[in-house]
């Protein structure tokens, strides 16, 4: 958690990039061209101390070395992926449309039933697929709403410009989410409805 901390900033760059290159393939205007300019410069600000991440990785490795993982691998027999699925189904009863946190929460709890799933190894490949796709498009879905939040914060004069793409690309993926969960979950309904 501490690496990915120290790395939390070079990842939002490239995320804000990868964000904007999604909601414009082609970018022909003036204002946007701009945007893109701006957050090309932040990545390029961003660097990392070599000395002091291979200081953080040495240390993770001699704390790893220390502990004995043989109790580790029998405590995870324990979990049951079914109840797993089951609280990550039950975020996904609970969401809020106008509360993101709650598709984070959901997301969180759909990654931890994949780790889950690949850890034990005892699920088809399809279904893991299933879950990989799921978790992959509310990784999206959360970056998009970082992406947000962050013009709004950073860069207001460009959020007019940014509204529609915005909006058309976030009903996309939580179209693709809802499909994909309700193949994950086996249930159907209308998108997001709560029981």
């Amino acid at each position: 958690k501490e690496i990915a901390g120290y790395l939390s900033n070079i990842r939002d760059a490239e995320v804000m990039l990868d964000t904007f290159d999604s909601l414009f393939a082609d970018v022909n205007n003036d204002p946007l061209n701009e945007l893109k300019k701006k957050l090309e410069s932040e990545r390029a600000e961003q660097n990392v101390d070599a000395d002091s991440l291979l200081e953080k990785l040495s240390r993770l490795k001699t704390e790893l070395k220390r502990r004995s993982y043989i109790k580790k691998a029998e405590d995870h027999n324990l979990i049951s992926i079914d109840a797993t699925k089951e609280k990550s189904r039950q975020k996904y009863k609970k969401l809020d449309s106008t509360n993101r946190e709650t598709f984070h929460d959901w997301r969180k709890a759909v990654k931890a039933y994949l780790y889950l799933m690949k850890l034990k190894k005892t699920e088809s490949h399809a279904k893991l697929f299933r879950v990989k796709e799921l978790a992959e498009c509310l990784g999206l879905l959360h970056d998009l709403y970082v992406f947000d939040e962050a013009i709004i914060t950073r860069y207001p004069e460009f959020t007019d410009y940014l509204r529609e793409p915005f909006s058309n690309r976030e009903r996309e993926l939580l179209n693709q989410i809802h499909c994909f969960a309700t193949k994950v979950y086996e249930i159907g309904g209308d998108v997001f409805q709560t029981e």
